[in-house]
């Protein structure tokens, strides 16, 4: 069916009412949980956990197989004032969550189409128009199964009510944007620039130089499609944002864009984001905040998630695992539901 009227306004700085996660699929996904449900605690916002028993607020300590990314493939929506999760039919897990979502109050709505959630970005400017910040591969022709092929910025207006101007596209900075920029407030965005990370890192010791130096070396040969921070910064520029530039990405475990953003009334908000507790690198979460603070002045809270239980030094913790072996972190593993009725 076809989504007409949505009032969602997307992955920009918002209220949020809660968070929702799937899961847990294994000892260092659980703790990840644990840790974000403190801090969900002390942001008033619902962290909302699907394992096979059902919809909960903890944890049971029962582990099953399934995709941990929650953001990808559906989306909370705001359609004539109910709040419903758009998805797409084909996903093999749709009737799940249906099932799921139903114990919650929430009615799905299916469409042919879906936005990747780690590669868009979706706000509203100061006039109430949405806006949509797609990542290129997000325009390429999909073929959606028995659905057919439908073009994304298309289904974008007609199903979140975007009108087309306001669906900007940029190149891939990363495989999905998410993890090379993030909007903190229309029209701010954050924009990860190897140069600072380089430069930061270089105040940390050789060994972080050279290890954040052969990572961006790698990410940035010439078989790699990706585009670096200038190119990112002028595109956004052509469409009316304004990019902050920022060091936000060390080595493929240690990324600090990968972020969730909470609006709170005063205008104020809260990041939160991996850490590297437990690495060599843990010394950079202080630099990102203490950057991150510089250059957006209305942040309240900055939240390091790592999922680390203990305070050993061990190389790694849960959620720089994530990062490093299957490409996502604390943005990927989770769903913002946006608070509409104060995000109006």
């Amino acid at each position: 069916m076809s989504v007409n009227n949505v009032s969602f306004k997307g992955y920009d700085a918002a209220p949020l009412k809660s968070l929702y996660m799937q899961g847990l699929i294994n000892k260092n996904h659980a703790d990840v949980f644990g840790e974000l449900k403190t801090v969900c605690e002390k942001e008033g916002i619902n962290l909302l956990l699907h394992t096979n028993q059902g919809f909960s607020e903890k944890f049971d300590g029962k582990y099953q197989q399934r995709i941990p990314w929650a953001q990808d493939f559906k989306t909370f929506v705001n359609i004539n004032g109910k709040t419903q999760i758009l998805t797409a039919p084909f996903f093999d897990e749709s009737e799940k969550d249906e099932k799921f979502l139903a114990e919650l109050g929430y009615e799905k709505t299916f469409d042919s189409g879906f936005l990747i959630g780690g590669n868009s970005y979706i706000g509203k400017k100061p006039n109430g128009e949405k806006w949509v910040l797609l990542g290129e591969d997000e325009t390429e022709l999909r073929n959606f199964r028995a659905y057919g092929i439908r073009y994304m910025p298309q289904f974008v207006a007609g199903n979140y009510g975007v009108k087309m101007d306001n669906i900007y596209t940029i190149s891939q900075p990363a495989y999905h944007i998410d993890e090379a920029i993030r909007p903190v407030g229309y029209p701010y965005v954050l924009v990860n620039d190897d140069q600072m990370a380089r430069q930061n890192a270089a105040e940390q010791g050789k060994k972080i130089a050279s290890e954040t130096d052969k990572y961006y070396d790698n990410f940035y040969s010439n078989k790699s499609k990706y585009v670096k921070s200038d190119q990112t910064v002028k595109e956004l520029k052509e469409k009316g944002f304004i990019p902050i530039r920022i060091g936000g990405v060390y080595a493929s475990g240690v990324n600090y864009m990968n972020a969730i953003v909470n609006q709170h009334p005063d205008g104020t908000i809260s990041y939160i984001t991996n850490s590297a507790k437990g690495s060599k690198f843990e010394g950079l979460d202080e630099v990102f905040e203490r950057d991150l603070r510089a250059k957006v002045p209305n942040i309240r809270d900055v939240y390091f998630i790592s999922g680390k239980t203990d305070n050993k030094s061990s190389g790694s913790n849960p959620i720089m695992n994530f990062l490093s072996k299957v490409h996502g972190g604390i943005h990927c593993l989770t769903l913002e539901e946006p608070d509409f009725q104060a995000w109006a």
